[in-house]
């Protein structure tokens, strides 16, 4: 293991910082606001949308417990 510009430093120094406040640049904490908001289906999700709206069915717990069975 070999040093590479090691230096000296004295732990008495008193460091002066200057802090700024920091202000937001962009976005949004407004969901309704968001660019390209994420979509299913191809559908945007925007507000409360049904099984239907996002071209999706439902199942039954039956055709669940299949789907189950089947990946075992």
């Amino acid at each position: 293991m070999s040093v590479i510009d090691m230096q000296m430093v004295d732990i008495n120094q008193v460091i002066d910082l200057e802090m700024n406040e920091v202000t937001e640049t962009g976005g949004t904490k407004n969901y309704n606001d968001l660019n390209n908001k994420p979509k299913i289906e191809g559908v945007e999700l925007i507000g409360d949308k049904t099984f239907e709206e996002l071209n999706l069915s439902s199942l039954t717990n039956t055709e669940i417990e299949d789907l189950l069975d089947a990946s075992v």
